[in-house]
């Protein structure tokens, strides 16, 4: 398994654990799946905008033509694959 696909397999363990935790509906399961601005996505996640641009596109969303964002989920679970 390359380092790549390993990673992402650790992301997606713990979106899986972050989800069991809170049941479907609730305020906090609410709040993980919200979008976030790219800098309140950039502090939870611990990298810089341009980082979660530039490694992580396929989970920022388009929200206008100026403006982008994240679910508050993956920018949690990129923080945690990073500091296990």
């Amino acid at each position: 398994m390359s380092r790549r696909s390993s990673s992402a397999a650790v992301c997606i363990d713990d979106a899986a654990a972050l989800l069991k935790q809170h049941a479907v509906g609730s305020p906090e399961w609410c709040w993980l799946m919200g979008i976030a601005p790219m800098k309140e996505a950039s502090s939870l996640s611990g990298l810089s905008v341009d980082g979660l641009k530039r490694h992580h596109a396929d989970k920022v969303k388009d929200l206008s033509e100026r403006r982008c964002g994240m679910r508050r989920l993956d920018a949690l679970t990129i923080g945690r694959s990073r500091n296990p």
